[in-house]
This record gives structure tokens, sequence and C-alpha cells, in this order.
């Protein structure tokens, strides 16, 4: 099982200070993957010449001349049990200066400690390659006089190009992927908290069924408590919306972004009675963003035995609804408990895989592939190895036994 943890320096680092940075970081033996492979590249197109850095400024010329993504949009760093990585956002479009991580295993010794000294190394090199100069061991959060600024927790805050997309998703296509990815990362957390998702659950099941819930107390219900709505709302789970009804048929007719535009309406009358909309009843509710469907979602049926080919297939369409109202399910059936691990263990991969790919989306483009896919293989075949190499080093201890006795 992989994990990630990274933490954000709001700082902008232009192109000629990023190469730089990678520089910087190799000099202290943090070896940049993506880097190193475009200088190999350069190397074997000049046939194993000395001027592969000519080349490779070149090319990163060529790319900010034409507007296009810029040349060094990260790196990674590889170990044996972990990796870190960098990331670099778009002042244009409103993303973290810098994003520096770690991705690592259970058996990982101190990751968060890792990550800190990570954090340090990436300030420190960054003062170097600004030419601000400074000596190491100022803290992991570069202050001082010479320092680049604070490192953040990921979850800190919502940058405002997020706050602009969640209060209006009329316009999710115009947002950038860093935007959205980082309020389903920054929804993933708080979903951590237990009765955080016991109301989005239920607010998202009330919208599903055609009702949306009041922000007053209904009688005998009970309503989403206040501290609570505020998060979802800052995160951009859930918006407030007035709701229209008919006061005489009881009907919802419409929502309205706000109570101001009602004003808007003018003399429109109400479709089921004829009344002034004006005069109908109004209330403020709760209405979920297309953010709480963006988690990845897994039903797994666990049975003794073999599944019914009819509770395969009832199953199987209630995936199918699902996925209609905008919630893609994975269906995984486990035919006795035997088989749970072989059954599972592909699931969880295939999960990790997904997660690595929404945190390191950036770097495809410069590696050339799937960089989630890669970290995720990268830590299978590893794993794997170092599973060989432990049966290769019993059965050595066991032939030496034997020869022992012998």
């Amino acid at each position: 099982m992989l994990f990630v943890e990274s933490k954000i320096l709001d700082r902008q680092v232009d192109g000629a200070t990023r190469t730089a940075l990678l520089e910087k970081l190799e000099d202290r033996g943090l070896t940049p993957l993506v880097r190193t492979a475009r200088l190999n590249l350069f190397e074997l197109a000049l046939l194993k010449s000395e001027r592969a850095r000519e080349l490779e400024a070149a090319a990163a010329a060529r790319m900010e001349a034409e507007g296009d993504a810029p040349y060094v949009r990260g790196d990674l760093f590889c170990f044996r049990d972990y990796a870190h990585f960098i990331v670099f956002g778009d002042a244009d479009g409103g993303a973290a200066g810098v994003r520096a991580g770690i991705v690592y295993e259970t058996e990982t010794a101190d990751p968060a400690q890792k990550l800190e000294e990570f954090c340090q190394n990436v300030a420190d090199s960054l003062r170097l390659a600004a030419g601000g100069g400074g000596a190491a061991g100022e803290g992991a959060n570069g202050s001082g006089a010479a320092g680049v600024g604070e490192w953040r927790a990921r979850d800190s805050n919502v940058p405002e190009s997020f706050a602009r997309f969640a209060a209006d998703e009329g316009a999710p296509l115009l947002a950038t992927r860093g935007e959205m990815v980082e309020g389903w990362l920054r929804a993933a957390g708080m979903l951590e908290d237990s009765e955080a998702r016991r109301w989005l659950s239920r607010l998202h099941n009330s919208h599903q069924d055609g009702r949306s819930p009041s922000l007053r107390d209904g009688e005998g219900g009970e309503s989403v408590p206040e501290p609570l709505l505020r998060r979802f709302t800052e995160a951009g789970l859930v918006r407030r919306e007035i709701l229209v009804s008919c006061r005489k048929a009881g009907r919802a007719l419409f929502r309205l972004p706000s109570p101001d535009a009602l004003a808007v309406l003018g003399n429109a009358v109400c479709s089921e009675c004829g009344a002034s909309v004006g005069d109908e009843q109004a209330e403020e509710v709760v209405v979920p963003t297309s953010l709480t469907t963006a988690e990845d979602a897994h039903l797994v049926v666990i049975a003794s035995g073999k599944v019914p080919d009819d509770a395969r297939q009832r199953l199987r369409e209630h995936v199918r609804r699902l996925a209609r109202a905008g919630r893609e399910s994975e269906l995984i059936f486990v035919e006795g408990l035997d088989a749970a691990h072989d059954e599972l263990e592909p699931a969880f991969a295939r999960a990790c895989e997904r997660a690595l790919g929404r945190e390191l989306w950036e770097l495809d483009a410069s590696l050339g592939m799937s960089v989630g896919y890669m970290m995720a293989a990268r830590a299978r075949l590893l794993h794997g190895e170092g599973e060989l190499r432990d049966v290769a080093a019993s059965a050595a201890s066991a032939v030496a036994g034997s020869l022992a006795e012998l």
C-alpha cells in the first residue's frame, strides 16, 4: 500500500530558476528522474556529446516562446522504499507555487521526517538557485532574512481560483484540472470525520431522491449543524440555494441562487395555482455540488459461496443506475473468504494508482507516460524483488546449515 503526503510553498518559480533548483538538488544527492531522462535523450541525439545541456536550454526556450506548458513542471526523486516529488504551479492558473511531497510504503521508516528533510533541501536549493545565498539549517520553513517562505500543509487553505470554481458550479469546464483536484483532495481529507461522512451521505442521497434538505429543522427532523455546513460550503461540497414551492399544491417549482434573484422574476406567476411567485413559499436549502461524487466508490460483495446469477444481475443494474446519476462505482464479487485477498488486492492497487495519478498528473507530459502508473508499478516490482531476495537468502541459509551438518 502506498501513501502520499505533501506540503506547499507559496512562491512562484520561473523557468530558469526551476532548472537551477534541480541542479542544486542533484548536488545534494537527489537525482531528478525526469531531467536525467531528458539529458540522456539529448546525449543520445548528439551521439554522446557533452553539449546536452545546450540542447536542453534550447528546448526550454522554444517551449516558453511558443507559450506551451513550462519545460520544467516538476520532477521525481526515487529511493528504495519511497520517492519524493516536486511540482511547480502555474502563476496564470492560480496554482500553488511549489508542492513537495513523498510517496511511501507502510514499511517506510519515519516518512514525516523524510518529507521535512526534503522540504529543507528544496528551500535551501531554491535560495541558492535564486541567488539568495544563505546556509542550510534555517529550518524546513526556510525562515529568516534569506528565507524563501514557509511550507504549509496541503489542506491549510483553498486558492482563490478554486473558491471561485466551488461557488460557481455552472462553469466547471472553465476551471483548471489542478483546481478540481485541489477540491477533491480537500474533500477527501474532510471525510476522515465520521460525522461529516454521515451528513454528506445523507445530503447526497436526499438530492438523488429529489429532495433538498432545508436549513431549518423540520417536524421530527434535524438540520445540518452550522459549523459542519460552513466547512462543506468552504470546501465546495455544497451550496445554499432558495427553493420556491407552491403554497397551495406543495410542489417545488424551482431553485434560485440567492433571495435577490426573486426580484428578477418580476410579475411571474406560479404554474400550479396562478399566484404571484413572490407570494409563494421560499426557503433556503442545501444542494450538494458535483464534488460530492468525485471520490472513487467501490461496492464489494463477499459471499460464503457462489453468488446467484439473479443477485449479480440486480447488483450490476444498481451500479448502472448509480452511473447514470453521476456516481461511478466499481462492483467486486468475492466468492468465498479464501478468495478475498486475491480479489481485493488488485482493487486496492487500482485505487492507489488512481490516487497517485490525481496527485502527480502534471508530470505525465514531461515523462511521456502516466507517472501514477509508473510509481505504482515500481512499488509492485520492487516489493516482488525484495520477496525473491528473501527467499534466496533463506534457501542459502538452509543449504549452508545442511553443509555444516555434513
